[in-house]
């Protein structure tokens, strides 16, 4: 078994320009988010977004997850592809967007995304007995 890499580009915890973390940050973990492969079964990948890869079967992700599914107003996201799949980056903002995932593949996703999936993980990490 391999293990698939989901990465993008996110504000980890400020957008307001300052470093080190109000600045984006490239090719950042996508944690606990769902993998389809082709033949429909799912896969959550771990908290440095890594899931487990059976061959090199294609695979779907969207910005969708145990804990945490985004909604974008923008539009839907959604990116195809096998081994390490990267969300990219985008400039601007308001519905500004990458090549790849769809219209819903923003900064307010990924970085969305990525932060509450932290923020739940430290949650539960106090509370282990809880789902």
């Amino acid at each position: 078994i391999d293990l698939l890499q989901i990465r993008g580009s996110v504000f980890p915890t400020s957008n307001d320009g300052l470093l080190p973390d109000g600045v984006i940050m490239h090719k950042w973990p996508m944690p606990y988010m769902t993998v389809t492969d082709a033949l429909g079964r799912k896969f959550t990948t771990d908290h440095g977004g890594s899931a487990p890869l059976v061959g090199d079967e294609s695979v779907t992700i969207s910005f969708d997850g145990p804990y945490v599914r985004m909604n974008d107003a923008c539009g839907v996201s959604e990116l195809r592809g096998s081994w390490d799949l990267d969300w990219g980056t985008s400039i601007g903002s308001d519905c500004s967007k990458t090549s790849t995932g769809g219209l819903g593949n923003t900064h307010s996703s990924r970085s969305g995304f990525y932060e509450l999936n932290m923020i739940k993980a430290m949650a539960r990490s106090h509370l282990p007995n809880n789902e």
